[in-house]
């Protein structure tokens, strides 16, 4: 073989590897070009990553002690239970219980009392549905006399009256009738006795006696 014939073995390869070279970048296929179809928009939606990293979530700074202070809750303590005086009742214990009669309810409470100490029990009348209070009615409470417990009526001792002031009228459907007493011993006083009240409708009034009770827890 000569030498011309070795050259032109040599050249053929060379010339097909340019042009397939050619024929490539021709159809946009190499790398860094972009691809065909459905690719394009896929691409888009993909985060960038120095994206994702700039808009990383940071820890909020700590609230300062100022602010903590101001939106914590305010707990307001308990009102403290007064006898009859107004002077405080410590570490007492409130009872009360209803008593429901026709065209009529009482609400009879306590806050408690302390050995030795003037104590009320109060009894609020309520009247019921188009009935009201009879003005002109001398509203009465009838202590029953019981022992280790000093009643402490105005006049008579067990005696609590409109009268002496004991009642009072609060608008035209109800009052409260104050009962002052003091007991003697520690433990359960029950005070007792009988109500006379009267409540009207706009044709007629009825008087009522109504008997009344409460255990009332002395420190």
């Amino acid at each position: 073989m000569t030498m011309t014939s070795k050259l032109a073995l040599v050249a053929i390869p060379l010339l097909f590897c340019a042009c397939t070279k050619g024929e490539n970048a021709g159809t946009g296929t190499g790398a860094g070009s972009t691809p065909s179809g459905g690719a394009t928009s896929s691409t888009t939606t993909v985060p960038i990553a120095s994206s994702v990293a700039t808009t990383e979530p940071t820890a909020p700074p700590p609230p300062s002690a100022s602010a903590s202070t101001s939106a914590a809750p305010v707990v307001s303590a308990a009102p403290a239970q007064k006898d009859a005086g107004g002077a405080a009742i410590a570490n007492t214990k409130p009872v009360s219980t209803k008593i429901t009669g026709d065209n009529f309810a009482l609400d009879v409470a306590s806050p408690g009392c302390k050995v030795d100490t003037e104590c009320p029990m109060t009894i609020k009348l309520a009247a019921q549905g188009a009935w009201h209070l009879n003005k002109e009615y001398p509203y009465k409470f009838l202590a029953t006399a019981a022992p280790s417990i000093t009643f402490l009526g105005k006049g008579d001792a067990t005696t609590f009256s409109k009268q002496t002031g004991d009642f009072v009228e609060e608008g035209e459907k109800s009052g409260t009738m104050t009962v002052r007493f003091k007991p003697t011993k520690p433990g359960d006083a029950t005070v007792s006795g009988t109500y006379k009240l009267s409540v009207c409708s706009a044709d007629q009034c009825q008087i009522e006696q109504a008997k009344v009770s409460l255990t009332i827890p002395v420190m």
